[in-house]
């Protein structure tokens, strides 16, 4: 009895095995793969401050027109007109430095584009002269130019773009310039007889103020901590403002009242190497 009883059960237990490994298996929702994407560590406001030198370009003043030379008829062979005359010449090269502040914004995980303005203060400035002499009658005609140029500040408006590498950003910039510009320029004419040295012309024309340009340059900025980067920058600036200097001559000493003008381009333009540390108001 105790045999059949087994027998039984075991003959139960397969057959309910049987069944159950015929029903179908049910199923959980699809599993959906987990897709990672990285904070946007660049977007948001940020402050900071950078170092760095200005040298080269053609800073100066650019003279037209000056074709001032013979006052007095009997000047019959004068020199070539002075065209062009550049005035920085002793100290174009100038440690530049200031503030900035602006806003990044991370469009994909590896591309930023952003907005900076930025103040520099700076020292480029230079003078030049030039003189020739011509001889007639008992007079001797001696006609002399001189000018100044200074710079003492330059603020940009610029847009950055460009790929980034994780902590690492490259980028493009370009925009407005706005600086200010000193300039003066002066002509004058003697006549040197046995009574003496006389003025026979003269003229003086100067310009202060702000003047507008643009910008144009690249960069790399790292960010080593949540708040701080670094960054290196290029620029290249121009920027300028123009005048006239009107000479008249001297009708006590000529006998005769004319003039002629000629145009002063003060020029302020160079590269700019910068230096300098970030700090962002946003964490990732």
């Amino acid at each position: 009895m105790n045999k059949l009883l087994l027998t039984l059960a075991a003959s139960v237990l397969a057959g309910a095995a049987s069944h159950a490994a015929d029903l179908p298996v049910r199923k959980g929702p699809p599993v959906v793969p987990v897709v990672v994407v990285p904070a946007p560590i660049w977007t948001g406001a940020f402050i900071g401050g950078s170092i760095g030198g200005a040298f080269g370009g053609n800073p100066g003043n650019e003279i037209s027109g000056k074709n001032l030379y013979c006052i007095d008829t009997f000047c019959t062979s004068p020199t070539t007109p002075v065209s062009v005359v550049s005035g920085a010449s002793s100290q174009s090269n100038s440690f530049v430095g200031g503030p900035q502040i602006g806003y990044n914004y991370q469009m994909s995980p590896d591309f930023v584009m952003g907005g900076v303005l930025d103040f520099m203060w700076l020292n480029r400035s230079g003078s030049s002269s030039y003189s020739d002499s011509s001889t007639g009658r008992s007079w001797t005609e001696t006609r002399s130019f001189t000018d100044s140029f200074k710079q003492s500040w330059l603020a940009t408006a610029r847009l950055r773009v460009g790929p980034t590498f994780d902590q690492f950003w490259l980028y493009a910039t370009g925009g407005v310039a706005l600086g200010d510009l000193k300039s003066s320029s002066s002509s004058t004419t003697i006549w040197t007889s046995n009574g003496g040295p006389l003025v026979a012309a003269s003229g003086f024309g100067s310009t202060s103020g702000a003047a507008w340009g643009w910008t144009i340059g690249a960069g790399g900025e790292y960010k080593f901590s949540p708040n701080l980067s670094l960054f290196a920058e290029y620029l290249y600036y121009s920027l300028d403002k123009s005048y006239d200097v009107t000479v008249a001559t001297n009708p006590a000493v000529t006998g005769t009242t004319t003039s002629a003008t000629y145009r002063v381009k003060a020029q302020g333009d160079g590269h700019l190497i910068k230096l300098g540390l970030n700090y962002a108001f946003w964490t990732y």
